[in-house]
Formats: structure tokens, C-alpha cells, sequence
């Protein structure tokens, strides 16, 4: 019988969140397979769902099903599952801590792939699915998990929680931890996930893309929280005392925000400046920049954009990242910045903007400005395909992981006088997949067709999140090698 760990204890102004979060340990069993990927499929087989009804009950002998840890960073795929596609169970039984202390509870699943079912004592309490959301799976699997279950527990008991997940196309399965979260107020989702960051906007708020999908008590999706910059304004303007930190606004909407940092410790020579894209499938918001790049010795400039969704498409994303990028090049004065060490840069979804922007000169041309002008591209384990997000909007009829190369992929416009660049991705089998391997390509084209500074360094063993969240020494590294260069 596994019981709970407290993991933090978090404080805001005028009140107090409790986060406890379950053991990693789970039983695992792949309930029923697919044949093959199969990501136009909506919903399970009847019989699929019959066999996950059966496997979610408390009566159910798991004694013989596979061990599985959440906290490796890895899915299913890597964890005794012999095809990973279709529909597994995770189960564990634990002992409620104390309950008492909180007046509302909530279920939180920062990262899991695809679609999940959530039962307390074979109950359901949580549902997210691409049937009753209405998100397909490239946009479901961005989503943590947040439901309200005040009420389906009760202090000091045995009980026995099981997920359902079901995965059409790869990197199946629960990749991060389990938690409860408690308040004496009702919490937005986008608050309980933020809680179990403890406030650091490097936490699982950040890492998980931004985008909250709360549930009901009967699995029905209540609202969606993508405003992560208000809590990330007041934490930047508190913690770095070091910088004048300044949002500006480039256009009319108000995800159209620039979040600069510059130092306020000033040297003999202007400072570089990076200008980074955050990632999130161009439809999560909010900041994901490295740590190491608060260095004291560069201008930061933190890209907000307005995502995709139900006003705007992944075209909109990208003309935002040259409207971007344009206006830091005509203030690098006032910034005190180097026009000779312009750096762009992203993770994920802000890994494509950047190698679009830089690599496709139209795109800083409508601007007056010129990939020319940029010291070098930082491309943490981004598409280099079509991106899969603009397919959807445009209504291609390749969706997903299938590859389209065309306008809208950075491989589309390989040249030898592309700034100088480093790709940065996980390794085969841990990033999303194909990603190692496109970025791999890229690269080695450049080369071949002339291009004298372009590397990809693989961060073995990390998944796509890891690799974001542990780049920054490489990326710090590229930018010292350029500016050496100079």
C-alpha cells in the first residue's frame, strides 16, 4: 500500500496551497493494442473500453502487471510496453493524507499522452479525451489534466486510483508525476498547476506549455487558462533586481508583448541580445527561456505571440515572430544592444518560429530587415517540417507527424548564407518523434550545400520537455563560440 508524499507546502499573499504528490510507482498493463498508428481515430473500440472499464476496478488482480515510474520522463514505449499504441492502464493504491485542511481538491496530471480517464474505486472522476473536448490529439497531449475531486475522497483511507490512456501515434503513456492539490478557495486550473511550481516560472507551469484544461466532476471540460504572463510579470519584476525589466507592446492584442531584461550593470561595449520564441505547439502561452541566459551580460527579449485557436492561426504566430523580431532591430540603441550579436531562438513551437524567421528571407524582408542581420539561430528540438499545427489550420490533409516539406518548413529554404545555427533535440526514441532525426537532416544538408557553421548536439536520453529544460549551458555555449568569432 503506497501513501502520499507532501511535496510542498506553497504560500501565496493571502493564502496557502497544499501539494501532495503520489508515489511514482504504478502497475501497468496495455488492456488493448492497434495495429498500426492510427491518429484519425476518435475514440477506443467498444471492446477497448469494456476491457479499460474491467482493468479500472478495485477487484482487479494486478499483481502481474509491469512496473511503471512516472518520473523517468519517458512514456510507455520505453517502459515494457511491446506496441504502444492503443489503450493502457496505470493503477495504484494509496492512503489519503489529511484532508481536512483544504476546502476544495483537485487532480492534477501535468503530462500525459493522449487521451486519459481518470477513476477513483473504479469511479469516473476526470475525463479528457478528444470526444468530449473536441481537441484532436495534437493539441489534446499539450493539455495537463486539472479536476476538481472534492468530495471523492475522504481522509485517512485506502484507495485505489487508475488511469485509462490512450495513444494513436507514439510517446505514450504518463511522463510526469501525480498530484493532489488542496485550497480554501476555488482555484482556476491554470492556478493548481501553477502551484506545484511554487511559484518559479521555470516550473511544471512553464515546461507544460501554459495551457490548462480544467474538468468537472464528471470528466466535462469547464475552460481552458492560457494566461500564464501575469503571474510571470510579477515574479520578473520581483526576482530581478539586477535588470530594468520592461514589456512593450508591438501590435493591438494583448498577447502582442515583448518581456525585455536588461542589465543594469553596464560594460565598456553594447550587450548582446537574445530574442526568444517560447514553445507550445503554437497554441500554449507563456515564458520558457533557459535560466543560464540571466547572466547578467545580454539583453533578453521574451517573445509573446498570439497562438492558435479559436480567433487565430499558426500564420498568425508567425508574422507576430517577425513583427517581433523587427522591432527589437530597430531599438538595439535604446536597448544598448550590439547590432553584430543579434541571437533568435526557441523551444518546441519557438524552435520552428525561430528557423522560420531566419531562414526564410520574405519573411524579415516585408520588415526592411534581413536574416543577414541576425548573429546566429538557436533551435531547441524544433520542427523543421511543416509544422503540425499549421497543417491543421490550413486543413491539409497530411495531419500530425506525417511530413510535409513546402513553404512552411524551415528544411524548404537550406542556404549557405543562413546565419550560423546549432540544433538542439533529444535523442532517438525519447524527443518527439522523427524530431532528432529531421533536425539531424537539416543540418547535414547546410553542410552539404556549403554551409560553413550549422551543428546538432543531441542531449542523450532526454525527452522533448527534458531537452527544453536542460539546453541552456549549449545554448550558452553556441552564443559564447559566435560572439569569440567577432
Amino acid at each position: 500500500m503506497q501513501s502520499f508524499a507532501q511535496a510542498a507546502l506553497c504560500a501565496s499573499d493571502a493564502e496557502d496551497v497544499t501539494v501532495f504528490r503520489l508515489s511514482s510507482t504504478w502497475k501497468f498493463s496495455m488492456v488493448s493494442v492497434l495495429s498500426g498508428p492510427s491518429p484519425n481515430l476518435k475514440v477506443p473500440s467498444p471492446a477497448a473500453m469494456t476491457a479499460m472499464h474491467t482493468a479500472v476496478e478495485p477487484q482487479q488482480d494486478d499483481h502481474d502487471w509491469s512496473d511503471y515510474q512516472d518520473n523517468t520522463g519517458a512514456g510507455w514505449e520505453k517502459q515494457g510496453a511491446e506496441n504502444p499504441l492503443g489503450l493502457g492502464v496505470l493503477r495504484q493504491r494509496i492512503h489519503t493524507p489529511d484532508l481536512t485542511s483544504q476546502a476544495h481538491w483537485y487532480l492534477v496530471i501535468p503530462g500525459v499522452d493522449e487521451d486519459v480517464w481518470a477513476y477513483i474505486n473504479g469511479e469516473l472522476v476526470a475525463e479528457q479525451s478528444w470526444d468530449n473536448t473536441g481537441m484532436a490529439p495534437d493539441d489534446l497531449w499539450n493539455y495537463p489534466l486539472v479536476a476538481e475531486i472534492t468530495g471523492k475522497l475522504a481522509s485517512g483511507t485506502d484507495v485505489l486510483l487508475a488511469l485509462g490512456i490512450f495513444n494513436r501515434a507514439g510517446m505514450g503513456g504518463l511522463y510526469t508525476s501525480v498530484y493532489l492539490v488542496g485550497s480554501d478557495r476555488e482555484l482556476t486550473a491554470g492556478e493548481a498547476v501553477t502551484a506545484l511550481s511554487d511559484g518559479n516560472p521555470y516550473g511544471y507551469a512553464t515546461l507544460f506549455r501554459r495551457k490548462f484544461a480544467a474538468s468537472d466532476q464528471t470528466g466535462k471540460l469547464v475552460q481552458a487558462v492560457q494566461d500564464n504572463w501575469t503571474p510571470y510579470r510579477k515574479s520578473v519584476l520581483e526576482k530581478r533586481k539586477s535588470y530594468d525589466v520592461k514589456v512593450i507592446s508591438y501590435g493591438e492584442h494583448p498577447q502582442q508583448e515583448i518581456y525585455l531584461s536588461i542589465p543594469k550593470q553596464k560594460g565598456e561595449k553594447p550587450f548582446p541580445v537574445v530574442v526568444w520564441y517560447h514553445g507550445g505547439g503554437l497554441t500554449g502561452d507563456g515564458s520558457d527561456a533557459p535560466t543560464q541566459l540571466w547572466n547578467g551580460l545580454m539583453v533578453i527579449a521574451e517573445v509573446r505571440y498570439r497562438t492558435s485557436g479559436v480567433e487565430f492561426t499558426a500564420l498568425d504566430c508567425l508574422e507576430d515572430a517577425g513583427t517581433a523580431l523587427a522591432w527589437v532591430l530597430d531599438h538595439l540603441e535604446e536597448l544598448g544592444a550590439d547590432p553584430a550579436a543579434v541571437f533568435i531562438g526557441g523551444i518546441s513551437a519557438g524552435g520552428w518560429l525561430s528557423a522560420m524567421i531566419g531562414m526564410n528571407p520574405n519573411l524579415l524582408a516585408i520588415h526592411n530587415h534581413s536574416y543577414h542581420e541576425l548573429a546566429g539561430l538557436i533551435l531547441v528540438t524544433g520542427q523543421m517540417t511543416t509544422h503540425f499545427q499549421l497543417k491543421h489550420d490550413l486543413g491539409y490533409k497530411r495531419l500530425g507527424a506525417t511530413p510535409v516539406l513546402d513553404e512552411y518548413a524551415p528544411i524548404y529554404w537550406i542556404a549557405p548564407d543562413v546565419p550560423p545555427l546549432v540544433c538542439i533535440t533529444g535523442s532517438d526514441g525519447y524527443d518527439m518523434p522523427g524530431r532528432p532525426a529531421e533536425n539531424a537532416y537539416m543540418v547535414q544538408m547546410l553542410k552539404t550545400f556549403g554551409h560553413p557553421d550549422a551543428t546538432h548536439i543531441v542531449l542523450d536520453g532526454f525527452t522533448h520537455a527534458a531537452t527544453g529544460q536542460n539546453c541552456g549551458y549549449s545554448v550558452l555555449q553556441f552564443i559564447t563560440r559566435i560572439l569569440n568569432q567577432k
